[in-house]
């Protein structure tokens, strides 16, 4: 396809400049253009080819389709507001809001919605914590737009820094240092459901979606409790990501490939917020937020009235993130001392005396070297040696209490663990149990694997040596060892003669030969 020129006359409109896409890959084109003599708007343009769709272009015609009609009745101050066409530009009269326009060998759809002049939240985060207020005000407004939404009995699941946008910029030449006017607005709406599709739901979350922010149930739906057609509790989940990332410079689960992101949110605790300015109430309100049940976290409504009361309004977004100081130079009542602040490169601390963050003096020329070197050596990974499974041995048969047991060739750090997982054949790898230090531990199987349908069912078994806090594999998983979890149909019959099936044999033999 070739590309879209600028001064491309669409309509009544006329293309401006290309703006950056959300996401890597995307079909949809938003472009900047005008309407002759009235305000810039954007014009976001799918060009599909003439006759049969593939897949990728079938995904994307449905998503078009479906963000124009969700925008069309979500009238909020946070979410991208959706214009009428100019009727010179329409080509189907009954609907105002999107049209098609043909060129060449391709069909050209688009939709028109404001020009939001702000960068996205992704560049206000890069490579920085945000201060307490900015990140509680940005949750907020986020949070006012899902509880309306959800009120329409929409769920978003788009939650991320790179689509939210600010709708007007907050630094340049015009910009004082004093309070500025911060309006979040949610775009691409491709993925937006009704709340009542658990089914499809997970599929538009899973399917090339930012791994870090996807819910559990989502990455394993079986393990979710039993809230079916209720799926607004995955908007709260990952609006605390998001929270948690803003305060903390990185997500709450990370990894060094998908697997790990995966097992991290299945099974890892979120690390404690180590920032002297987040006050208790905060950390454990995004921690709800955060919860594998769904059931267990609360509500856009509770999480509004919970952040009014643990960062009251109004809430200034500014540059540095303070310290409370109470007399003296003391810290501040309801600060906490036990904890420093870190970010996802190298920690810094706080001069308590100022309240202001301190700037880290710059590397010595020794730091530069080692840091360089870093670079040149494998990664940890790669240095770690493999565990050595033992007990039980591969293809046995075992049900109820079993340990399992391995050998490494080194000792444990502080900071790393021993993982066991099992899982059952074509599902992922699953966490048994918390990270631990023994290279031995009993397991329940008719407690762990309650979600195997009857015995029988083959399953396998492996070690790795991870980081619980951020998560990350350091070794390579161990090759596994398989099992049957149950008596088999096979087993039992043989159980009932010797063993091996001749006591069966010799008694037909005897009882005909009497």
């Amino acid at each position: 396809m070739p590309p879209i020129p600028e001064n491309f006359d669409l309509g009544p409109y006329c293309t401006i400049r290309r703006l950056p896409p959300q996401r890597k890959g995307d079909l949809v084109e938003s472009w900047l253009s005008r309407l002759p003599n009235t305000q810039e708007v954007v014009l976001n343009i799918l060009r599909l080819p003439h006759g049969d769709l593939d897949e990728e272009h079938q995904r994307a015609y449905a998503a078009l389709q479906n963000e124009v009609k969700i925008l069309k009745k979500a009238r909020h101050l946070n979410i991208a507001r959706i214009y009428p066409l100019n009727s010179r530009a329409l080509s189907l009269q009954e609907e105002r809001y999107l049209s098609q326009h043909d060129f060449r060998d391709e069909a050209w759809w688009f939709w028109a919605m404001e020009h939001l002049e702000g960068d996205s939240l992704a560049r206000r985060m890069k490579g920085k914590r945000l201060p307490l207020e900015e990140a509680a005000e940005v949750t907020y407004q986020l949070a006012e737009a899902l509880d309306y939404i959800h009120s329409k009995g929409i769920v978003y699941l788009n939650i991320h820094p790179k689509s939210i946008l600010f709708r007007y910029p907050l630094s340049g030449p015009d910009m004082g240092l004093g309070p500025r006017r911060v309006e979040l607005v949610l775009t691409g709406f491709g993925n937006a459901a009704s709340a009542d599709q658990p089914g499809a739901i997970d599929e538009r979350m899973t399917e090339g979606r930012f791994e870090s922010y996807v819910p559990p149930e989502c990455i394993r739906p079986d393990r979710a409790s039993d809230q079916p057609l209720d799926s607004r509790p995955k908007d709260v989940y990952s609006l605390g990501v998001l929270f948690y990332h803003m305060l903390a410079g990185v997500p709450p689960f990370t990894g060094s490939d998908e697997e790990d992101i995966k097992r991290a949110i299945l099974g890892a605790d979120p690390p404690p917020l180590l920032r002297f300015d987040v006050p208790i109430e905060v950390e454990e309100l995004i921690f709800k937020a955060l919860q594998k049940d769904p059931a267990g976290r609360p509500t856009m409504e509770q999480l509004l009235i919970s952040l009014d009361k643990s960062v009251p309004p109004p809430r200034v977004v500014g540059s540095r993130i303070r310290v409370p100081i109470g007399d003296g130079g003391a810290l501040a009542d309801g600060t906490r001392a036990h904890t420093l602040p870190y970010t996802s490169d190298v920690s810094r601390p706080f001069d308590v005396r100022g309240g202001d963050e301190v700037v880290p003096p710059a590397p010595t020329f020794s730091e530069k070297f080692k840091a360089a070197m870093s670079k040149l050596i494998p990664s940890g990974r790669k240095r770690y040696p493999v565990p050595k499974l033992l007990e039980p041995a591969d293809g046995l048969t075992i049900d109820e209490r079993v340990i399992f047991s391995w050998h490494w060739k080194r000792e444990l750090e502080n900071d790393e663990a021993f993982e066991l997982r099992i899982w059952r054949e074509g599902e992922d790898h699953g966490r048994a149990g918390e990270p631990q230090k023994e290279s031995m531990v009993e397991v329940d199987l008719d407690t762990l694997m309650y979600n195997i349908p009857g015995e029988g069912a083959e399953c396998f078994w492996s070690v790795a040596v991870v980081r619980p806090y951020p998560y990350e594999s350091l070794s390579k998983e161990a090759k596994s060892h398989g099992f049957v979890y149950g008596e088999s149909s096979e087993l039992e019959g043989l159980e009932e003669g010797t063993g091996d099936g001749t006591e069966d044999l010799a008694g037909v033999g005897a009882y005909e030969g009497d």
